[in-house]
């Protein structure tokens, strides 16, 4: 985990900022093919170089490039981790985003937050009731034109895609919450509440919202929520979750299935042959597939419906050698038994 972090000055509105990257997720320290630039390209204050080392005095804690890491590899400090566990689960019929500096929210910031997330957010409720999720935005303008751009973007394609499938809305408009130490007050009942709820976690960031920064596991929420939601309910044409595609070219090695780091990608196995499936809507994008396909059979969509799919049926290829069907692990055409009698 690589942790940087400096003091700004009084001018700038002082307080610490720094960073964390899980490299056990992180896409540019697990797999070679693998270049992801997301984070510096989002990055308002160039907080990485162009060979991808951090420069550790420009971080203001903004979160952007938490909203484009499709990995959850970053924790930036300000941004509680059980904070979103905590929302994930709430069952109001309204919910309010905002930062503490502007109301009552518990983030530094909500450039953390993407169209993916919202959508996901304003699906939660689970009553007749249609939800509602306010973005408190009024004051991103002033305080940061980056995160003022970005919201406006993701909040136009969240509610574009919620018109066509739910009643719930999302609004910008009202006031934040004022204090957010009333806030997050809460007595021993509802603190056991939210432990048994969303574990130990939740129950740190109620505690103790500024202990440990670690990455917000956004995708994990999101895909335990909208994997169960019908296919009536969420078909609907966007372009923010991937859709994908795969030609005829497959050779039913399946890797693709076995790299995907969220299980958006699935197979499943005849004796004859590989079915391979994919939910853009538990999908974020990683390209991991894409770029790691032996043949170069995947494509992703400009758009589509969130539908899940069954991609392709694709039979196991047959030994040059014996004949035999056979599970590839690449582009051979032997089979290992072959392989091994030489």
């Amino acid at each position: 985990v690589f942790l940087a972090g400096h003091r700004r000055t009084d001018s700038e509105i002082s307080f610490m900022a720094y960073f964390t990257i899980a490299e056990d997720r992180c896409l540019n320290y697990n797999y070679k093919k693998t270049s992801c630039r997301r984070c510096r390209d989002i990055c308002p204050r160039q907080c990485w170089d162009d060979n991808g080392n951090p420069l550790a005095d420009r971080c203001d804690g903004c979160g952007l490039c938490q909203s484009v890491c499709p990995v959850d590899a970053i924790g930036v400090e300000g941004q509680p981790a059980g904070a979103w566990a905590e929302i994930m689960t709430n069952e109001g019929g309204e919910l309010h985003l905002s930062c503490r500096k502007f109301g009552a929210g518990p983030w530094s910031c909500l450039g953390f937050l993407n169209a993916r997330d919202l959508v996901a957010l304003a699906m939660r409720h689970t009553s007749p009731t249609p939800q509602t999720v306010f973005v408190h935005t009024r004051k991103c303008r002033t305080c940061r034109e980056s995160v003022d751009r970005h919201l406006t973007q993701e909040i136009a394609r969240a509610r574009q895609f919620l018109a066509s499938v739910s009643s719930a809305a999302i609004r910008e408009d009202g006031e934040a919450p004022k204090d957010y130490r009333d806030a997050k007050r809460m007595d021993r009942r509802g603190f056991f509440g939210a432990l048994l709820s969303t574990g130990v976690e939740t129950a740190q960031n109620v505690l103790w919202p500024e202990q440990g920064v670690r990455p917000i596991e956004k995708s994990k929420w999101r895909a335990r929520l909208l994997r169960d939601r019908s296919v009536a309910e969420l078909s609907a044409e966007q372009d923010f979750f991937p859709v994908l595609s795969i030609d005829a070219s497959c050779i039913a090695c399946g890797l693709c299935a076995k790299i995907c780091p969220i299980q958006a990608m699935t197979a499943e196995e005849t004796p004859l042959a590989l079915e391979l499936s994919h939910q853009p809507l538990v999908c974020t994008g990683c390209g991991l597939c894409l770029e790691h396909c032996p043949t170069g059979s995947i494509q992703r969509e400009a758009s589509g419906v969130v539908t899940a799919k069954e991609l392709i049926v694709k039979e196991f290829p047959r030994c040059n050698e014996c004949g035999e069907v056979f599970k590839p692990a690449g582009r051979q055409l032997t089979c290992f038994d072959c392989l091994l009698k030489g």
